[in-house]
């Protein structure tokens, strides 16, 4: 099976941190409004980390186009001719919670996903999105040095949008109302050029690391977790 990021979850605690802060804020306003189980909707799933932080009772549904599970449709969400929408736009069918995590970044058509996504969540239902945030204070240090904000800027499926936290939140309302947004922190910059500032990084507690993201989101947090509801 080709896992282009290999066992992710597995291997860097901060990327599974992000993922159950993410559920367990969307499923905290999902059940202040609505009490029944929840059929969950996770686009570009990879492992299926999600659902290992949300009850067992939620009724899941993946979307990936590495993984094969009885859970998880095989779909390429770049793969759509000019001007069509992903398949599940015509599925006719509803979901209380949709997770579109780490994905729209990735995607050439994210207007096309969100309209998708629009079209499949229930009228009182949650959809959590998490992008990250390439213009921390690191990134604009090596921006300024020449050096380019990804290092492996042209490796398959790498980033393809680069959005400031203003442009994400922008971005998000065309589609769907943001009723809470949260901060994620990675200090030990696992994989990247950066790691050697992460052995230093992480000689300071999370804690400390976590209050700067949250006050000055675009130069510490590594990225934006935003929960919203129907427009």
């Amino acid at each position: 099976m080709n896992r282009p990021y290999g066992n992710m979850y597995d291997d860097d605690r901060y990327s599974r941190l992000r993922v159950r802060k993410a559920c367990q804020v969307a499923y905290k306003l999902y059940k202040k409004s609505n009490s029944l189980l929840p059929h969950v909707l996770d686009i570009g799933c990879y492992t299926g980390e999600v659902k290992r932080h949300l009850p067992n009772y939620c009724a899941y549904t993946g979307i990936d186009m590495h993984e094969k599970d009885k859970d998880i449709i095989t779909m390429d969400l770049n793969n759509f001719e000019r001007g069509n929408m992903p398949d599940f736009y015509y599925w006719n069918k509803q979901f209380n919670l949709i997770f579109a995590l780490e994905i729209i970044e990735h995607l050439l058509y994210p207007d096309r996903i969100l309209r998708a996504c629009q079209s499949v969540l229930a009228k009182d239902g949650v959809i959590c999105f998490s992008l990250p945030n390439e213009n921390t204070l690191y990134h604009r240090v090596v921006m300024l040095l020449g050096l380019g904000c990804d290092a492996q800027a042209f490796k398959p499926y790498k980033h393809l949008h680069f959005g400031t936290i203003a442009q994400q939140r922008a971005f998000i309302r065309q589609y769907f109302i943001i009723v809470g947004e949260y901060s994620y922190i990675s200090t030990d910059m696992h994989k990247s050029r950066g790691e050697w500032i992460g052995k230093i990084a992480k000689k300071i507690p999370d804690q400390f690391w976590q209050w700067l993201a949250d006050v000055w989101p675009g130069l510490f947090a590594r990225g934006r977790i935003y929960v919203c509801n129907a427009a």
